[in-house]
């Protein structure tokens, strides 16, 4: 074999390792969008769980969650923000650009809000149970007073049956075992008897 023959035999080798090598690097990037993408998926669950413990507290009224309310503005914003520079990388063809979008959606998933949001979820679950202890007290309280009320509404319901009867010149008595005998204040008004 010539020299030059075993020359041109090398270079198709040498191409051959470097195309190896730009695969090799589109693998990395291939599996590092994966991540990205798996990272965005558990960032929306989180996200999700974040605000599913937040509600009742929001809609109940009783405590104060303004701040948490503005850190599910942060990480929305950062979702949002991630998602559209995924789909940006359908058009970014040149490396350094795809390159420097995975690493702001990076940068926007691994941000210090999650960590905060992951704190959180322990703070809201503290002020849950809080809450939940608040709305037992005052359940009892108004169950309390449902029990002292209810007889005084008995009362006037039968009151307000004597006085309608009493203008028809009937009065009515019942819930006695003796037959009792009512009369109103016209001394000329039929008796009703009521066993």
């Amino acid at each position: 074999m010539s020299v030059d023959q075993s020359a041109s035999k090398r270079k198709p080798a040498a191409k051959k390792r470097s195309g190896s090598r730009t695969e090799s690097t589109q693998d990395k990037r291939l599996r590092r969008l994966a991540c990205l993408i798996t990272l965005l998926d558990k960032r929306r669950q989180e996200r999700d769980a974040f605000e599913s413990r937040l509600e009742p507290i929001r809609r109940a009224g009783l405590m104060t969650v303004v701040g948490e309310e503005g850190l599910l503005a942060a990480i929305d914003l950062s979702l949002s923000s991630a998602g559209l520079l995924l789909t940006q990388l359908e058009a970014d063809l040149t490396v350094a650009r795809i390159e420097n979008r995975m690493n702001e959606i990076e940068a926007g998933l691994e941000s210090y809000e999650w960590e905060v949001v992951r704190h959180t979820l322990t703070v809201l679950d503290d002020k849950r149970a809080k809450q939940d202890a608040v709305i037992r007290q005052l359940q009892e309280t108004v169950d309390g007073w449902r029990n002292r009320v209810e007889p005084l509404r008995r009362a006037i319901e039968l009151a307000d049956g004597v006085r309608a009867t009493r203008s028809t010149g009937w009065i009515h008595y019942s819930g006695s075992p003796n037959a009792r005998c009512l009369t109103n204040a016209m001394p000329t008004s039929p008796i009703h008897w009521i066993a």
